[in-house]
């Protein structure tokens, strides 16, 4: 052990435990802290650094459990506000781990206490590393290995559970993600593997249904024996009581394409008589990119089809009263054709409707 004022503190072989469970335990640990801001419930770090350190949070925290191994971290932190509960980290970088993280899926105690903290990220990144995530009373499993995630202006707040995130690239990585109560042959979205997974995007925010923005630039990934995406891009945003689909984009290597925009005002969604939502869709599908999202039983039943299964153009207006089809156009190679426009009438009261085609 080495200290220094006014706060510097370098260890090897450090160990954490209480009750001869072991907490934290690792090869070498590194922090520069400022003292006097301690003495008024902040603290001011220059770094801390962990190298090849085992966690286990179990019955520390509340409703979640850590257990793994910590390749790598070094935490540059501005200042921690305790009294405040507010974080202020200019840099957070995380290398070769090995994380499990448990979460409770019932319904917390009266006497367990909600985090409140808010978290500003400067920069951060994570390198060669696996996360698991369960929620064991779920069944539910997600399961990520991060090649090389890079992260910037990034703010958390807990408590009015909203986010942002100015700029964001994933590349190389993979996601499992696992509801556990179905086969994949009767549910194959609760059963999802996805690997190659690159994405690059900026301005992310949720801050409330009026306040919404994403623009993903590149977004590629791959299904085993499935669906490749080689190129998606989507921008979207919500604002002035109005959420719009300014562009969707989404290419795969069989050659399947999506294409879509929409505008739907809130209003519409609340007033049955407003008038307000447009949509357009244009779709040409590959049946092999439907191997692995569909039940064996219907990719079967697509054998009357041809290799290229539907050219599709959909446009539609209206409100939750009527909505109006201005296009549709369903084209089924070597099988058969639809064109039509016309009207769909919804009656809320007693659950009825009409669809009226031209």
């Amino acid at each position: 052990i080495y200290l220094e004022f006014p706060l510097k503190l370098m260890a090897t072989e450090l160990k954490m435990s209480k009750s001869d469970t072991v907490y934290i335990q690792g090869r070498y640990f590194d922090a520069n802290i400022s003292l006097l801001p301690l003495f008024s419930g902040r603290v001011e770090a220059n770094y801390i650094s962990l190298e090849k350190f085992d966690v286990n949070t179990r019955n520390i925290l509340p409703d979640v459990a850590v257990e793994g191994k910590v390749g790598y971290m070094r935490v540059v932190a501005r200042d921690a506000d305790f009294a405040n509960a507010v974080a202020n980290i200019r840099q957070l970088h995380i290398m070769d781990s090995d994380l499990n993280i448990t979460l409770s899926d019932t319904t917390a105690s009266e006497e367990s206490e909600p985090l409140q903290w808010v978290i500003n990220l400067r920069k951060g990144s994570i390198k060669n590393s696996h996360i698991e995530i369960s929620l064991p009373h779920d069944t539910l499993n997600v399961e990520a290995y991060i090649e090389n995630l890079h992260l910037r202006k990034g703010r958390l707040n807990i408590p009015e559970t909203n986010f942002s995130i100015k700029e964001i690239a994933l590349c190389n990585s993979r996601v499992r993600y696992d509801k556990g109560d179905e086969t994949p042959q009767q549910a194959p979205l609760d059963h999802i593997r996805l690997e190659n997974i690159n994405i690059n995007a900026n301005d992310l925010k949720f801050a409330g249904s009026n306040d919404i923005s994403a623009n993903i630039t590149t977004f590629t990934l791959e299904q085993p024996e499935g669906l490749a995406v080689t190129n998606a891009a989507v921008h979207l945003t919500s604002r002035n009581d109005t959420l719009q689909l300014h562009k969707l984009e989404i290419d795969s290597r069989n050659g399947s394409r999506v294409c879509g925009e929409s505008t739907i005002p809130q209003q519409a969604l609340i007033n049955p008589n407003d008038k307000g939502f447009t949509a357009k869709l244009s779709a040409r599908i590959n049946k092999q990119d439907l191997s692995k999202l569909v039940t064996e039983q219907m990719y079967d039943n697509l054998h009357y089809f041809d290799k290229q299964l539907l050219n599709a153009e959909l446009a539609f207006s209206g409100n939750l009263q009527r909505i109006k089809i201005d296009t549709l156009a369903l084209d089924f190679p070597g099988t058969g054709a639809l064109n039509a426009n016309g009207s769909v009438e919804l009656k809320a009261k007693n659950s009825n409707g009409s669809i009226a085609f031209n």
